[in-house]
């Protein structure tokens, strides 16, 4: 008889162990409608449309393997099987629908096999090695862009530009303010010498 230890989250349920798959039947056999094999036949979905799989005449039929004494949870297992579903997809199935007992039954280090798997999948994910490194590196990066933004501010920047832009423009209306000024002065100073020569000239 297989142990419990020789089942895995890759392995094909329709390969399981006959150990594994009869614990399964006898717990999921039995029980409320909400979260016995009913329940896991209706939570299955297709992977390519993302519906149920099974319809309510689907699950009737599974129903039928009752009267011919047999278990309804082994006929949903087999039909699904042939979609080369993996334990890991069962075992999804079984925790969306409450019966974490029926995992914990037949493999009791399912959270640290699940936590290895992530790690394997992702080496930096939260529940692997520590993301130090990898923070570092980020932080890095982050402090690089700051200062060369930084640079570009203090050269280039959009405020900078305006500021300057405004000091000119200030710049150019004082002057033309000034020489406004200057050209009245000049013309009253011609003014007033015409007047004087004219004065002058009536007076001979």
């Amino acid at each position: 008889m297989a142990s419990k230890s020789a089942l895995s989250l890759d392995m094909l349920i329709r390969c399981m162990p006959y150990s594994s798959q009869k614990i399964i039947c006898d717990m999921m056999d039995v029980g409320s409608d909400k979260n016995n094999w009913e329940a896991l036949a209706g939570s299955i979905k297709d992977p390519k449309t993302k519906e149920n799989r099974y319809s309510l005449l689907d699950i009737q039929h599974f129903g039928l393997e009752l009267k011919r004494d047999k278990s309804m949870t082994r006929a949903v297992l087999t039909n699904w099987g042939t979609q080369e579903t993996t334990v890991q997809q069962l075992f999804e199935v079984l925790v969306e629908i409450g019966r974490k007992d029926v995992i914990t039954e037949i493999m009791p280090d399912y959270n640290q096999k699940t936590q290895k798997q992530l790690v394997k999948q992702n080496p930096h994910h939260l529940l692997g090695e520590p993301q130090v490194g990898r923070n570092k590196i980020h932080t890095t990066s982050i402090e690089a862009g700051l200062k060369e933004m930084t640079i570009s501010g203090d050269t280039q920047s959009p405020l900078s530009m305006v500021t300057t832009a405004t000091v000119k423009a200030e710049k150019i209306q004082t002057m033309d303010t000034k020489q406004e000024q200057l050209e009245t002065q000049n013309l009253r100073k011609k003014s007033t010498w015409q007047g004087h020569c004219a004065t002058y000239s009536m007076s001979i």
